[in-house]
Parts: structure tokens; C-alpha cells; sequence
């Protein structure tokens, strides 16, 4: 198993998917995957929280990137 895929599952996969999300929300249709990308980090908080798995950071990453996604989009869209 490589490095990447070791990095990848040793995190929280709400927070990663939290991050891919907001991240493609940045390229388009922020307005519905900016959403998205906040409530899987909201979801992956909590579950760090409980079990105490790596990944509070990209949670975290995945909800303000999701805000951001969002915003932008929804600028770009009353423009």
C-alpha cells in the first residue's frame, strides 16, 4: 500500500470527502456542493470527536472551503 492511500485511510473519509466537495465546488456548482462539503465536515467533527481519529484539520479545511464555494458561486450567480 502506498503512502498516499495510508495518509488517506488512516483519516476520518467524511473529512476527505468533506474536503473533495468544497474543492470541487470551487470548479463548479458550489451552490449545491458548497452545502454538501460543510455538513460532511460538521458530520466528521463529531465522529473525531467521539473516536478520536486524525483528520480534525481536514474537516475543518472541508467546512470553510465548503463556505467559501458556496459564496463565491452564489456571487458569481447574482452577477
Amino acid at each position: 500500500m502506498s503512502n498516499i492511500s495510508r495518509w488517506v485511510f488512516a483519516r476520518n473519509g467524511n473529512a476527505v470527502a468533506s474536503v473533495l466537495f468544497a474543492i470541487a465546488g470551487y470548479i463548479g456548482f458550489g451552490i449545491i456542493l458548497g452545502p454538501i462539503a460543510v455538513g460532511l465536515g460538521l458530520l466528521a467533527r463529531n465522529q473525531i470527536a467521539q473516536s478520536y481519529r486524525p483528520g480534525l484539520h481536514l474537516a475543518v479545511a472541508g467546512i470553510v472551503l465548503g463556505v467559501g464555494a458556496f459564496v463565491s458561486n452564489l456571487v458569481l450567480a447574482m452577477t
